[in-house]
Order: structure tokens, then C-alpha cells, then sequence
């Protein structure tokens, strides 16, 4: 996999495993409808641009993956990025877990409430997708970011169901996503995404407004006669 250094970013938009190209790769439908996966991969392009001050992806891959395990050592990489070494799948696993954050999945693994649960503040979501997403669930994290669903081939349940196709995870692919639950319970994580929140909050509206203009009355009746006008 070559990483695709087309803008000054750790997170180029979209660049992640299985289907996070493809989900993220609309802004909205035709009725008004935000999609978050978008919102998800363009807010994680911009967390990790070169110009930033504070890039989540560096600081996962270099200072918090290589204090977990000896498998955390980043010595040698396939592209090198403001001086740093970097593996290209370690970064598209990311991205992908960062769009699967803003999913239904995601949300509530993020905003459920543990009970009977403990868990240190730096610890609390590494806690929370153990107790939320179980290998058996189909919207489990790994099967997410590794499978590829295929139209007519995977279904919602019974032996044609995404978990008929489920694909084991790597030690490192489960370290980076571990890594990632880490840094979420820190203050920058914390931060981020309070802010990931209120982007894709703010940006939905934003795009069903701009829905509600171009579908007045008059604006499809200026559309309509646009089109006679083209097809004449």
C-alpha cells in the first residue's frame, strides 16, 4: 500500500482500509442528509495536516504506540513525513477508526454509559470497546475496518451476513487501534472529540440549510425551466 502524500497531511481524506473510501466519500445525499463518515475523514485530514501544531497521528504512532509494547517501535517505515518514519497501513487504520468513531456504532461506544463499570480516565474508551464491541457483534470495529462488503454477497444476518466474512486482525493493527482508544481518554483526545462532535453537528445543519434554499418553490420552478431550456 503506498501512502498518498497528495496534500501536506498524515490523513489524506479517505485514505483507509476496507470500505472507508467509499463511505466517506459523499457529503450528502439528495434530501439534505449529512454524512458523517465525510465529516469524520475531512476533520481527521485537517487534525493531521503538516502545518498543524499538535498532529494526533505523529503523536499516537511515535509516542504512545512504542510505550505499550516493543511492537510499537516505528524504526522502519515506508515514507518518512517532517522527519518521522511512518508505516503506511498504521495510518490508514486510523483513519479508518477515526471515521468509524462518527458512526452509529462508533457514537454510542463513545457516549453509552458504562455501568457497573470501572475505568481511569485515560483508560475509559479502551474499557468502553471492550464492553461495547465483541468479535460475535456485526458492527464490530475490526470487522469494519477489514472487511470489504460486497453488494449481493453480504447481508444483515444468517450465513451471508458481514460476520460470515470476518477477517482477524493483526497484533499491530489491534496495537494502533488500542494506541488510538489511548490517546481519546487524554486531554487532547478529550478535546478532539468535543470538537469532531460539534463539526459534524454545525456542518449537518449547515448543508440541510443550504438543502431548504436550492428547493423552494421558485428555485425548482428557475430548475425546471433550466432544464426545457438544455433539452430544446
Amino acid at each position: 500500500m503506498k501512502h498518498p502524500l497528495v496534500n501536506p497531511s498524515l490523513a489524506p481524506h479517505g485514505f483507509g482500509v476496507g470500505n472507508t473510501y467509499q463511505r466517506s466519500s459523499w457529503k450528502s445525499d439528495d434530501h439534505g442528509r449529512f454524512n458523517a463518515d465525510w465529516g469524520a475523514a475531512r476533520f481527521w485530514q485537517e487534525a493531521n495536516r503538516l502545518d498543524s501544531d499538535f498532529r494526533p497521528a505523529e503523536h499516537i504512532v511515535h509516542q504512545i504506540m512504542p510505550g505499550m509494547r516493543t511492537l510499537g517501535h516505528t524504526e522502519k517505515g515506508d515514507f518518512e513525513f517532517d522527519g518521522q518514519l511512518y508505516q503506511s497501513h498504521d495510518l490508514a487504520v486510523m483513519t479508518s477508526f477515526a471515521v468509524w468513531l462518527s458512526t452509529n456504532c462508533g457514537s454510542a461506544m463513545r457516549h453509552n454509559h458504562l455501568w457497573k463499570v470501572e475505568a481511569t480516565k485515560t483508560n475509559e474508551y479502551r474499557v468502553r470497546l471492550r464492553k461495547y464491541e465483541q468479535p460475535q457483534i456485526p458492527g464490530h470495529i475490526l470487522r469494519h475496518l477489514l472487511h470489504t462488503c460486497q453488494k449481493g454477497k453480504c447481508g444483515h444476518g444468517g450465513s451471508r451476513s458481514c460476520a460470515s466474512f470476518y477477517k482477524q486482525a493483526t497484533e499491530r493493527e489491534e496495537l494502533v487501534i488500542d494506541a488510538f482508544l489511548f490517546w481519546m481518554g487524554q486531554d487532547s483526545g478529550r478535546t478532539y472529540m468535543a470538537k469532531l462532535d460539534g463539526y459534524i453537528a454545525k456542518t449537518a445543519q449547515n448543508v440541510y440549510e443550504g438543502y431548504k434554499r436550492r428547493n423552494t418553490p421558485e428555485m425548482r420552478r428557475q430548475q425546471f425551466l433550466q432544464s426545457t431550456q438544455s433539452a430544446s
